[in-house]
């Protein structure tokens, strides 16, 4: 006798892989806006730093007249 256990049913996604494929894509989601802060929170530090060198020379260039 052969008898066939059928273990898993193939007929779609059960709700254990949406959990899971939620929890990944929220993870990768979470991840990319936090690059994406610290890029943006970066960015807006270097201006200012530059644009506060440019005052500084031109400061340094009147005193200099």
């Amino acid at each position: 006798m052969n008898k066939k256990i059928n273990i898993k049913s193939e007929n779609g996604f059960t709700m254990q892989d949406l959990v899971i494929a939620l929890l990944l894509i929220t993870m990768f989601v979470a991840l990319l806006t936090s690059i994406m802060y610290s890029v943006y929170y970066s960015n807006i530090r270097i201006n200012l730093t530059s644009q506060a060198v440019v005052y500084a020379v031109q400061i340094l260039e009147d005193i200099d007249k």
